[in-house]
């Protein structure tokens, strides 16, 4: 339902994972068991809260030293740093998945995940 293979059946959700094991192992378990350890650019919420009050919030595409760019709405907008008064963190939509399956699904997922050269 979140993520596809290639362009294959599945969801936008998440990002593609046609080539996810060049990742490495540690990497994908990782992702599996910590979701919001590292957030695939695009893919990660993040609320923005500027100096003059107003909040803007969307799904992280890119952050510089000069300006956070975000996707909202399917639109991109582009947010100078310096207008910037806090910002919070980006947050994955997935659930860690060692709370959800059972060790052997879990080692399933994963090799399965590594199979995805």
């Amino acid at each position: 339902r979140c993520h596809k293979v290639g362009w294959g059946a599945g969801g936008d959700v998440g990002p593609n994972l046609k080539h996810i094991a060049q990742k490495g192992s540690s990497y994908l378990l990782r992702a599996l068991v910590d979701p919001a350890a590292e957030v695939a650019s695009g893919y990660g919420m993040i609320s923005v809260t500027l100096k003059s009050g107003k909040t803007l919030s969307g799904a992280l595409l890119k952050e510089t030293t000069d300006e956070v760019s975000l996707k909202k709405n399917n639109k991109k907008l582009l947010i100078k740093t310096s207008d910037i008064k806090s910002k919070t963190k980006a947050i994955s939509g997935m659930p860690p998945m060692n709370f959800l399956l059972k060790p052997a699904e879990l080692r399933d997922v994963l090799a399965f995940l590594k199979s995805l050269i």
